[in-house]
């Protein structure tokens, strides 16, 4: 986990605040499985279900995060008042990239990015100028 934090981890275009309170709960739901200390110096992790909360754009934000074998199986998010169209994709999109990787190193921007332009795009700066490509 240490390896994985979130330092430098990017999150879903426009929907930083939900994005962050997607990470900041799977951060409180590391610390809980590590026993309440810092998930960064975790070495071990007690397997189960958890879940946090954390202050979204509209409200709170609810992760509920699965750990077996001392690694991340599962993860889903709440938030009923987020954004619609923008929040909403941190909700459907993070968690997924958590739960698929296994990991809180992932890269919400880029996978975005991708999807609005489904690979490139001649307009989109970060595409057309390889020397800007942050992807």
């Amino acid at each position: 986990v240490k390896a994985n934090g979130t330092k430098g981890v990017d999150a879903v275009s426009g929907a930083s605040v939900t994005s962050k309170a997607i990470f900041t709960a799977v951060e409180d739901c590391l610390n809980q499985a590590k026993g309440g200390t810092d998930a960064a110096a975790a070495t071990t992790m007690v397997d189960g279900e958890y879940k946090a909360s954390a202050k979204g754009m509209g409200g709170d934000v609810t992760v509920t995060l699965t750990l077996e074998d001392g690694k991340i199986t599962g993860c889903t998010a709440e938030g009923k008042d987020e954004t619609q169209g923008i929040g909403t994709l941190a909700l459907e999109q993070l968690p997924a990239q958590i739960a698929e990787t296994g990991s809180i190193a992932v890269d919400g921007r880029r996978y975005h990015h991708l999807q609005r332009h489904q690979g490139g795009s001649s307009r989109c700066p970060d595409c057309r100028r390889p020397e800007r490509r942050r992807l």
